[in-house]
């Protein structure tokens, strides 16, 4: 492929904005360390009472309130993760059909992280950006599995979603 393919940019990526939106969201020392980016100095303003401006800025985060607000009322009720009805559950190798679903649904992204939280994730990123991106992913095999036993025992056929955010992949969901 050639390099300037690669360099091409989506006309809907948009980095100075989700960067303003990440800081308005979660405010706090955030915000206020980039004063200066929202706190344009006065024509005519000394330096001295632009640095005193700044210092006494404060900033009541209404986007963060407002984001959150909207996450906890859709995810008032936990979502629930099971196999479509009529089907085996998927994995002929768990225990049971619903222990895969179970095990997915208290961690979807192998780090502890409930898919309920994963979902809120990309609902909030979805709500400040327009767009979120989930992958869903399985490990790399260290070595390759000669049977549905060994591939069961090794984790190899256990699926791991993630959240894919403008500042790369949030594995880890913060």
């Amino acid at each position: 492929m050639k390099y300037g393919v690669l360099r091409q940019t989506n006309p809907a990526y948009k980095p100075d904005l989700w960067t303003e939106l990440d800081d308005l969201y979660v405010g706090g020392f955030q915000i206020l360390d980039g004063a200066k980016k929202y706190i344009p100095r006065q024509i005519g303003e000394s330096e001295e009472r632009y640095k005193e401006r700044l210092s006494l800025a404060s900033y009541l985060n209404y986007l963060g309130m407002i984001v959150d607000a909207y996450a906890s009322n859709l995810f008032a009720q936990e979502p629930v993760v099971a196999p479509l009805e009529g089907s085996d559950g998927g994995d002929a190798m768990a225990s049971t059909p619903d222990a895969f679903w179970k095990e997915f649904a208290d961690d979807a992204n192998l780090r502890g992280d409930s898919f309920s939280k994963l979902l809120r994730c990309v609902f909030t990123t979805a709500a400040l950006k327009e767009r979120s991106l989930v992958g869903c992913d399985f490990p790399s095999p260290v070595n390759q599995a000669q049977t549905r036993a060994e591939e069961a025992i090794t984790a190899a056929t256990r699926a791991c979603g993630f959240l894919l955010s403008s500042n790369g992949v949030n594995g880890g969901i913060a």
